[in-house]
């Protein structure tokens, strides 16, 4: 019988190993290795940067850019409400 482990995959879950065989301890680990892969390889959506104007920004399907966005920029947002190109 093999000591109670835990183990720690990149995502931060901790995996209980308890009384497991060798081939099972190494199923898990190549397991969290392999989802630790296909997280890191997934593609992160980005916007194209700052727009020279809202017609710039609304072709790209951009709408409503809060002011914590950073493709927000003051001249985009004509009422002063903290949202550029409101639509």
């Amino acid at each position: 019988m093999l000591p109670e482990a835990l183990l720690f995959c990149q995502l931060g879950e901790q995996v209980k190993i308890s009384s497991l065989g060798g081939n099972m301890i190494r199923t898990v680990v190549i397991a969290a290795v392999i989802a630790a892969a296909a997280v890191g390889g997934m593609p992160v959506a980005a916007a194209s940067g700052k727009y020279a104007n809202c017609t710039e920004a609304h072709q790209d399907g951009r709408w409503n850019i809060p002011q914590s966005d950073p493709d927000y920029w003051a001249a985009g947002d004509r009422d002063n409400d903290g949202i550029a190109c409101e639509g």
